[in-house]
């Protein structure tokens, strides 16, 4: 719990950190937020669920991710909270279907089996790709693939999402 309310108040932080930096208009923040679902092909095999926020600020080359995860298996509580960097592979405009990306970070885990009262979080490093879709000019389906590194088990997710742009 206490593991919760810090990485809240973190999120919050850097959102206020963010959105107080001063830009230019044409270096805009952009905003996109939405729902993800996929399946953990790894050691957990498993689908979940999960909402996606990116944070784009025109003087950064890269944008910020943050994602939380729940994993829908049976016997066990297993969820992820990830920031991540993502950097677009832009190709001058010339492709108006998708852009694929690349990107980094790290994520807390926690995990509590049914009937114990031992519960474990981990630290863990994202090593991610995928690519966001053309879609309309609010709406980006995106897929993506993600490895996770946690001490005794990694995640192999595969899935995809809704983005609503703003």
């Amino acid at each position: 719990m206490l593991i919760m309310k810090t990485l809240t108040r973190l999120a919050l932080l850097a959102a206020l950190l963010v959105f107080s930096v001063p830009t230019r208009a044409p270096a805009q923040t952009s905003i996109a937020i939405g729902p993800r679902a996929g399946y953990e092909v790894g050691d957990v095999q498993t689908p979940f669920v999960g909402g996606d926020l990116r944070i784009g600020v025109g003087a950064l080359p890269v944008r910020l991710n943050a994602t939380y995860d729940a994993y829908l298996g049976e016997g066990a509580d297993l969820y992820q909270f990830a920031a991540n960097a993502l950097y677009d592979f832009e190709d001058g405009g010339r492709n108006r279907v998708f852009t694929p990306y690349a990107g980094a970070g790290l994520s807390v885990a926690g995990y509590d089996a049914e009937g114990d009262d031992d519960s474990v979080t981990d630290t863990a490093l994202n090593l991610l790709f995928g690519a966001e879709f053309e879609a309309t000019a609010r709406f980006r389906p995106f897929v993506q693939a993600e490895f996770t590194v946690f001490g005794e088990q990694d995640l192999y997710d595969v899935g995809g999402g809704l983005l609503f742009t703003f």
